[in-house]
């Protein structure tokens, strides 16, 4: 009898603070989520684990990127990707003037192009973001992308291009975005910035070849 009661006085003060009896699925779901912030809480001790290391564990943050949640917050982003990219963060560009920069920047074949796609890039700010705040982003993100066009004349830039810069720039700011961004353009997407696609469509044919190898139910989806 005493037990009963107790089992009633239990439901009843589980319902009265949910408002709600519980489910077996919001059960689940609560599980489900302790068992995300576990492995969340494992991956940032790791990943802080693999930077503190000397030298820095570059394998390891190379095999954690590609995991779920990639580098989990944008403090780590700011801390991994200069590691991955091999990019000193104290060594910083030396500046030009404003008024010669932007002679610069306007004398580049590349400008009208680079103001278009970057005019269009608001959507890639912050939800909420003030008019004042999204043209100071704008003028952000065309001057990283001009300075990396401009030191590097070889390169030609292509649509899309913007959507990396507006990426690195949101993450950790003007500066250091600059340096990512030229270190990934002369390497890792070098091939991409020729003057024609030779380079860019023999990569491509071999899209379906890598897949078949890494992931063959995405290859027969991509077929269909």
């Amino acid at each position: 009898m005493n037990t009963a009661a107790s089992k009633k006085r239990t439901t009843s003060s589980t319902k009265s603070k949910t408002g709600k009896q519980p489910t077996r699925h919001s059960a689940r779901h609560d599980v489900a989520s302790q068992q995300k912030e576990t492995q969340i809480r494992k991956k940032i001790k790791r990943l802080n684990d693999a930077l503190d290391g000397d030298p820095v564990d570059i394998e390891l943050l190379r095999r954690m990127m590609i995991t779920a949640d990639g580098s989990v917050t944008d403090d780590l982003r700011c801390k991994v990707w200069p590691k991955l990219l091999n990019v000193d963060v104290f060594n910083k560009p030396k500046k030009k003037k404003a008024d010669e920069e932007l002679k610069e920047f306007q004398s580049n074949i590349w400008w009208h192009q680079v103001n278009l796609d970057v005019s269009r890039a608001h959507r890639r700010f912050p939800v909420g973001s003030r008019m004042s705040r999204k043209r100071v982003l704008q003028q952000q993100l065309t001057n990283i992308i001009m300075r990396v066009l401009c030191r590097h004349p070889e390169l030609h830039y292509y649509q899309g291009y913007h959507d990396i810069a507006v990426t690195l720039l949101r993450v950790v700011g003007e500066e250091l975005a600059f340096s990512l961004l030229e270190q990934l353009s002369t390497n890792h997407i070098r091939d991409f910035m020729d003057k024609n696609m030779n380079r860019t469509n023999r990569m491509l044919s071999l899209f379906y070849a890598v897949l078949s190898k890494v992931d063959q139910q995405l290859e027969q989806f991509l077929l269909r």
